[in-house]
């Protein structure tokens, strides 16, 4: 599939890989699902204009591919369990991965989450 005239973007959300070739695949959409859940785990929206790195993927870089805590990036008031918040953060960076064969699919993101959500047992899970 190639990009149309006229589609609607959004900064911050544009899979780099697409926006370099104009087509798309089962990660492009994928790519847009790490940044807005990127955005739920730091509170913080995908793009902000006034900061010296504007896209919130590129100042969330040392947690992402990293290794850097992700309580660093984290947003506090959600009050994000440790385990749980590292989980998403892995999820994240499998689908915003900036060598686009090590990325996951939006189908295999939304198993992994699934996955988390129904993980109850052990106080890993998302539902109590």
């Amino acid at each position: 599939r190639t990009f149309q005239a006229g589609m609607p973007l959004k900064e911050g959300f544009l899979d780099p890989g697409f926006a370099i070739s104009g087509r798309f695949d089962a990660t492009t959409d994928g790519y847009a699902l790490g940044i807005l859940t990127l955005e739920l785990l730091t509170g913080l929206p995908a793009h902000d204009p006034s900061k010296e790195e504007p896209l919130l993927v590129e100042r969330c870089d040392d947690v992402l591919f990293d290794g850097a805590e992700v309580s660093t990036i984290s947003d506090q008031k959600a009050n994000w369990p440790t385990p749980v918040a590292e989980k998403i953060s892995k999820i994240i960076s499998r689908l915003v991965h900036r060598r686009m064969k090590q990325r996951i699919t939006l189908q295999e993101a939304c198993d992994q989450i699934l996955a988390l959500v129904q993980d109850s047992q052990g106080g890993i899970g998302l539902i109590r």
